[in-house]
């Protein structure tokens, strides 16, 4: 039996840290989403009927999801973004999605990666972009301004996109809008609302005379306070009329106040109404103090005036909360507020108004625990047929029933008339109990601003100009969404040493490239490592509930040959896997192989490598040319011919490639013996042979020569008769001649003996 070789290449390490960790069941719709197996960027969703998509961002791609209900996700497109100008490239971020005829339309915001305001003439924009449904690009648009800018809202209007956006762009505190053709993306007419103050388009509604309503706040007008801003422009983008309202408290305006618009609707009779949450400020140099906080609502007629105004307190349950950003929700005469709320650290509270109380749960830490770095930000608010989808995106916290910290967006769906449901989130993912609001007016004013109006809000021109983006959607790298329900079991899963351009599918999905930790559910995944002109890696890996496994490797491997061009084929011991190829072969391995190289002449090498931990390893196989032993023996010594070439004198051993092989023996007075032979690799043969001497013929006389045959060549009989023994191969000789005699007998003959019997040989010849 032969022995295989062993090669040991690298070493390989897995190591399972184990995290305690409980969870409980529930049937509480909610999930916990990861992204590559980190938490997403969600900035914005839309929806139509139940289904509801949204965008989120990762480096510089982009990726549209549809979602029906919580769990239900699938990733529809993903796309490359690259804008530049001016020899600089940008960062982008708050991706949003919204759909638009028969297609998508996708924006978000940039920021230059170059700050030094003198090194590049823009350091901010937007880029908006249309696809179908099918994922192709229809166009792909950028547009840069001097300071930070980024779109609010898009709207249709006659079949154009109307575009809402902040930023400082000019003055440095503006708000622009712009029409835009949807077929080209370009900008048609815009232009910028721009002032002394902080100005903000937040909303759009259309009135029922068919022009547009723009709404948003201003702060400050010399004062720290936060006014309502109005502007009706008609589709064209031709302004109407500009109003702003201000609070007053005792006939002097409230300071530190500041407004947040969560809904704007038109009513049946034409009048509009806007309502959100307020909250006033006490600024000191060393401190920041909330005095007051709550909801307000104020509506107006057709011509923009106050019919009437509320502004109503929150009566805290305790002096440390906050509402702040939030929206309202209107389902069956019933609505429902969800802002963000601040109790020492953040979290999202969602409630029933009902009268003068609001009544409803807190999504957030406990308030027995010390969390280090909690954060659960309100991203957007989905109201669906049957319930309300609210998406949080929740960072680094930790309670009693996690000891490990947390990270994703979570998607709560709450249903109406059961906001208590919210709950069960004790058992799932985080909940901070049940709060009573009762609500008690503030006796404030509203009244419309009468001062300067440019000081507010003035036109300026918007024509920026454009980025080159590349917009490409991807054929492959589709992020991988993971969901955390309950919010598992679950385990981590990290390949920390991987290069930065390996990409790593698991369970057919991509989840992204180098070295990263990934979120998975407890049981058996399919992982595959693919990096460009490698083999893929393809194995098993077994998650455990509240388990982080750490694999190092896999190994880079290029197996090279002599002879080039080789036939490889690696089996994965234990394993029904193998791998094949002609060299060079280059293949992520990891683990215990049989590695067979082959080719035709050679002899095949077969051999045990282990692979484990390493970047790049190179595995060189010789392959020694196949080859047999011929040993020749003679008795006497005789020159030996092989094919017809001349090798040497026996005793003799010659090696040679498997073949078929003619070999002659010869010696001068010895018959020749010829014998063909066939080798076959590593084979050892041997000839022996007795050779026999060359018979001779005695002469008695010239006449007797005449008639003289013989089966045995020799030079006299030659000499005389002109006929070789092969004529006549079956002939007997009557006598042997033998000796050197002969010769002696042909020197002495007479001369004319020897010419008669040349003659004679001529004529014998010829006659036969």
């Amino acid at each position: 039996m032969k022995k295989i070789p062993v090669i040991v290449l690298i070493l390989a390490i897995t190591t399972i840290i184990s995290v305690p960790s409980e969870a409980g069941n529930t049937s509480v719709n909610s999930v916990l989403y990861h992204v590559n197996g980190q938490p997403p960027l969600i900035w914005g969703v839309s929806w139509k009927g139940d289904r509801i998509y949204w965008a989120f961002e990762e480096n510089s791609s982009i990726t549209i999801v549809e979602a029906k209900a919580p769990g239900d996700v699938e990733p529809l497109f993903s796309y490359e973004v690259k804008v530049s100008r001016h020899d600089t490239d940008y960062y982008f971020g708050g991706s949003h999605v919204m759909l638009f005829n028969n297609s998508f339309l996708i924006w978000g915001h940039l920021r230059s990666k170059i700050d030094d305001i003198m090194k590049v003439d823009y350091l901010s924009g937007f880029w908006i972009a249309n696809v179908s449904r099918s994922g192709r690009v229809n166009w792909a648009k950028a547009y840069l301004t001097k300071c930070s800018s980024s779109i609010i809202r898009t709207v249709k209007v006659n079949n154009k996109i109307l575009i809402i956006g902040d930023g400082s762009i000019y003055s440095g505190s503006d708000t622009f809008i712009a029409l835009l053709n949807s077929k080209t993306g370009e900008i048609e007419k815009g232009y910028a609302l721009g002032g002394q103050s902080m100005d903000r388009i937040s909303h759009i509604v259309k009135l029922k005379n068919g022009n547009f309503l723009l709404a948003g706040t201003s702060w400050s007008f010399g004062t720290p306070q936060t006014a309502i801003i109005l502007v009706e422009i008609t589709p064209q983008l031709d302004i109407v009329q500009k109003r702003a309202y201000v609070t007053y408290e005792n006939r002097i305006p409230v300071k530190g106040l500041e407004l947040d618009i969560s809904k704007v609707k038109v009513t049946e009779d034409g009048n509009v109404v806007l309502e959100g949450t307020f909250g006033v400020w006490s600024h000191t140099p060393n401190t920041t103090v909330q005095s007051k906080d709550g909801l307000w609502e104020l509506k107006l007629d057709r011509n923009l005036n106050v019919v009437s105004y509320s502004f109503r307190e929150l009566a805290s349950p305790t002096t440390n909360l906050t509402l702040s950003l939030g929206y309202t929700v209107e389902h069956n005469s019933k609505r429902y507020l969800i802002p963000e709320m601040y109790t020492g650290n953040f979290n999202v509270f969602v409630g029933e108004i009902r009268g003068n109380t609001i009544d409803g749960e807190l999504i957030g830490i406990p308030t027995n625990t010390n969390p280090t770095r909690p954060q659960i930000w309100l991203m957007d608010v989905a109201p669906l047929d049957d319930s309300m989808m609210l998406f949080l995106e929740v960072h680094g916290f930790a309670d009693e029933m996690y000891a490990n910290q947390i990270e994703g967006i979570l998607v709560v769906e709450v249903p109406y008339d059961n906001i208590t449901a919210v709950r069960e989130l004790k058992k799932r993912h985080l909940y901070s109990g049940h709060f009573k609001f009762e609500l008690k007016k503030w006796n404030v004013d509203v009244r419309q601003y009468t001062g300067d109006f440019d000081e507010i809000i003035r036109t300026l021109k918007f024509n920026p100009p454009e980025g080159d983006i590349k917009f490409i959607r991807k054929t492959e790298g589709i992020p991988q969404i993971t969901t955390i329900r309950d919010p598992g079991p679950a385990g981590k899963l990290e390949f920390p040493d991987i290069a930065n351009e390996t990409h790593v599918y698991i369970d057919g999905k991509y989840v992204g490239a180098g070295p990263k930790m990934y979120t998975l559910p407890a049981g058996v995944h399919i992982v595959r490592f693919q990096h460009k002109g490698f083999v893929p890696y393809t194995y098993e890996v077994e998650i455990k509930p509240d388990h982080v496994h750490y694999i190092f490797g896999p190994a880079y491997v290029t197996i090279t040959t002599t002879p080039p061009n080789s036939t490889i084929v690696l089996m994965e011991q234990d394993k029904n896997i193998s791998i094949s190829g002609k060299s060079p072969l280059k293949a992520i391995l990891r683990g215990s192989y049989t590695l067979k190289v082959a080719k035709e002449g050679f002899r095949t090498v077969v051999k045990d490598i282990h692979v484990f931990y390493g970047k790049n390893v190179t595995l060189h196989i010789t392959l020694p040319p196949q080859s047999a032993t011929l040993k020749i023996e003679s008795d006497p010594s005789a020159s030996v011919f092989i094919n017809g070439t001349f090798k040497g004198n026996t005793p003799l051993e010659v090696e040679l490639p498997p073949g078929q092989y003619a070999v002659e023996l010869k010696k001068d007075g010895y018959q020749n013996y010829s014998i063909t032979v066939t080798l076959k690799d590593e084979d050892v043969v041997t000839i022996g042979e007795v050779l026999e001497k060359v018979p001779t013929t005695t002469i008695k006389s010239p006449e007797v020569l005449e008639n003289a045959t013989s089966t045995t060549s020799s030079p006299a009989q030659k000499f005389f008769e002109g006929n070789e023994t092969e004529d006549n191969p079956d002939s007997k000789t009557e006598k042997s001649i033998c000796g050197p005699g002969m010769a002696v007998i042909i020197a002495l003959l007479p001369a004319e003996i020897r010419k008669r019997h040349k003659s004679r040989d001529g004529q014998g010849s010829m006659a036969r």
